[in-house]
């Protein structure tokens, strides 16, 4: 099981990695399936609302004007929807919810 390329994972972190996926595989466990569940559960936070929204930023801020920092676009959302919606799974985010979080806009 590879734990990752030296220098993007130090000595000490391989280290911590590898006691803790022996303590797992001692215990009668997959340490690759493990780390694969907690990958699924680390993506599945990040599918929030709020998460996606600023990804989606990051990557299309270079078509802005001024690399989007003079917040046209994203201020108008963290002002008025992030706080409904951001912590919302974009599963769950559908026309209905949409409609009542611009309602009173």
């Amino acid at each position: 099981m590879g734990l990752g390329a030296y220098p993007d994972v130090s000595l000490a972190n391989a280290r911590k990695q590898r006691d803790f996926y022996r303590d797992i595989l001692s215990a009668g466990c997959d340490p690759i399936q493990e780390r694969n569940h907690q990958s699924a559960k680390l993506n599945a936070l990040d599918n929030t609302f709020h998460a996606l929204l600023y990804r989606d930023f990051e990557a299309k801020k270079a078509e802005f004007k001024g690399d989007g920092k003079a917040g046209r676009w994203l201020s108008p959302l963290e002002t008025h929807i992030i706080p409904k919606l951001g912590h919302l799974h974009i599963e769950d985010v559908n026309q209905l919810v949409l409609c009542d979080a611009l309602r009173p806009l």
